[in-house]
C-alpha cells in the first residue's frame, strides 16, 4: 500500500512527461 502511494505521484510526473 506504501508503495502505490509512492508511485502515484511518479506515474504523476511521468505522465507530464509526455
Amino acid at each position: 500500500i506504501f508503495f502505490i502511494f509512492l508511485l502515484l505521484p511518479f506515474f504523476c510526473i511521468y505522465s507530464k512527461l509526455q
